[in-house]
């Protein structure tokens, strides 16, 4: 089933990533993933100035057992961080992330990719996928 849900979620960053910069909705997995969004900052929606430093901030809950990595990409897939955070989570727990960033001057869209994967290997991974336009 998350196997499913994986390849429909790649098919929809991929739309995502080849997006021109207006602001787009939000891609979350389905309601049968152990995921959920608690919080976000910049919000859903916000506009990221070119040549400004974003404090990006997520926090999210899972009901299994397993690893966060947060990234943060340009429209070109280039990663904005040195190193990218991540964080274990226990069933039923909440982790959060945090990464500052410069938004490059050529920067058309912002991807936010949480990826998610489970301790156990059988259940596969889970991606979060958020674009912000630039300006």
């Amino acid at each position: 089933m998350y196997r499913c849900l994986l390849v429909l979620f790649l098919c929809t960053a991929a739309a995502a990533l080849s997006a021109c910069s207006a602001p787009t909705v939000p891609t979350f997995p389905a309601v049968e993933s152990p995921l959920r969004l608690v919080a976000l900052v910049p919000a859903v929606g916000a506009v990221l100035t070119k040549g400004s430093t974003v404090d990006m901030s997520i926090t999210v809950a899972s009901e299994i057992a397993g690893r966060l990595t947060l990234s943060i990409q340009d429209q070109s897939r280039v990663s904005l961080l040195a190193s990218e955070p991540s964080a274990d989570i226990v069933a039923r727990g909440e982790a959060n992330l945090q990464a500052s960033f410069v938004v490059p001057s050529m920067a058309s869209s912002i991807q936010l990719f949480a990826t998610f994967r489970p301790t156990d290997a059988r259940t596969s991974p889970v991606v979060m996928n958020v674009a912000y336009a630039t300006r």
